[in-house]
């Protein structure tokens, strides 16, 4: 399945112990804490009530998810695992058709 992921603006409805009540576009949703963070901190020091924060959203299974680790590296056990975006899919997609196009240039002599 294919999915986008856009950075946009939310605010911070509740905070509970393991996840987080944020609006977007007049309506609830639920940001869970795996998908705040991977260390183990208290959301209610992070996150101020009726403030906006960015998240990155993104479709699953028909839902809206929302992430705020992935648009913060420092959140990350694992930075050094790299999270597809589509500038990095573009710049593969560029080196390889160069690649291409001087291999076939090479071989057609």
């Amino acid at each position: 399945m294919k999915y986008k992921k856009i950075l946009v603006r939310c605010i911070v409805k509740e905070v509970h112990e393991n996840e987080l009540i944020i609006m977007f576009a007049d309506k609830e949703y639920k940001c869970h804490k795996r998908d705040i963070t991977d260390y183990q901190m208290d959301l209610a020091k992070m996150f101020e009530v009726n403030r906006s924060y960015k998240f990155h959203m993104w479709t699953q299974n028909n839902e809206l998810r929302f992430s705020y680790k992935h648009c913060r590296p420092k959140l990350n056990k694992n930075r050094s695992k790299p999270i597809p975006t589509v500038s990095g899919f573009r710049n593969l997609n560029n080196d390889m058709h160069r690649r291409l196009k001087e291999y076939t240039f090479d071989n057609n002599k």
